[in-house]
């Protein structure tokens, strides 16, 4: 704000009554309050002090100003008692986004902080659309692949998924159940498209030679879940989601090469903020967060 610290100079003049009275109270040499007299005057071609020997008294204008600066100090501070409140009751909207499928991760720990906290509208965004954290876009977000490198973010490594090789019985009828890895050379896959080769199950079809045995290709992890119930080939998915669909069956158990690490991903300004810290001690207390 132009001028508030040579307002807030003039205030203390005008309330105390000398120049070294305003100097102590501010601690500050008698040389700058003179200053920031002059340069608020200066900015409001107004007279506001009559000087004189026992020291500084208003003018007309120095008391419509004083009324102005008062009132606008009393809305500050009512402006900081209501942020306050409503840090401690956690108010107003709370956003978190997720990748698709990690979203079940996170919605517990959501519900939970909404049921302690009554008032926060929450908004959960599962999309590929990586959201804007310095533009405000996020308070969270859980990310997975490699470390997010963002400086003005803090990212906390967040859960380990697992990966395993599933197959509908329709699919496995008509193709047999793979027993080795040579088997694999016969099969159909469901898979990324070769963009997402950062992936590691994506990682290892090319390792193992097998991303020309994608057959049926798709862009999200719903779409695979999908084509896979219908039988279209075998898939990767985590255990966790299996469950939901009990018919599956798990061709392959999980591997270490094909787990996938998750992020938890905060700006840096909105990291210490009682919304977000809130939130992610449930989450811990939810979904214990990996060691870094």
């Amino acid at each position: 704000m132009q001028h508030w610290q040579q307002a807030r100079t003039a205030l203390y003049v005008l309330r105390l009554g000398t120049v070294s009275a305003a100097a102590a109270a501010l601690e500050v040499h008698r040389a700058t309050v003179i200053r920031h007299i002059d340069e608020l005057e200066q900015a409001l071609n107004s007279t506001l002090f009559q000087r004189h020997g026992r020291g500084y008294t208003s003018t007309e204008a120095g008391i419509k100003f004083r009324q102005a600066v008062e009132t606008t100090e009393q809305r500050f501070s009512q402006l900081a008692q209501e942020l306050d409140q409503q840090q401690q009751q956690l108010g107003g909207n709370f956003v978190v986004t997720s990748l698709p499928g990690l979203d079940q991760l996170i919605v517990p720990a959501l519900v939970d902080l909404q049921q302690q906290h009554p008032l926060l509208e929450v908004q959960l965004h599962a999309s590929k659309r990586v959201f804007q954290m310095e533009f405000g876009e996020a308070h969270v977000a859980i990310r997975a692949g490699t470390k997010p490198q963002d400086p003005d973010n803090i990212v906390i490594p967040f859960a380990c998924l697992d990966a395993a090789l599933y197959a509908h019985p329709n699919y496995l009828a008509t193709y047999g159940t793979p027993q080795t890895l040579e088997d694999l050379q016969e099969h159909r896959f469901i898979g990324l498209s070769r963009t997402f080769l950062q992936v590691p199950f994506m990682a290892w079809l090319q390792e193992q030679q097998l991303l020309d045995r994608i057959s049926f290709q798709v862009s999200s992890i719903d779409s695979m879940t999908s084509a896979l119930q219908a039988g279209a080939g075998l898939a990767f998915i985590s255990p966790l989601q299996a469950q939901q669909y009990p018919g599956l069956v798990q061709v392959m158990p999980s591997q270490p090469e094909w787990q996938s690490s998750t992020w938890i991903v905060t700006h840096k300004d909105l990291h210490r903020s009682t919304k977000v810290q809130t939130f992610l001690e449930i989450l811990n207390q939810h979904q214990p967060f990996r060691a870094a």
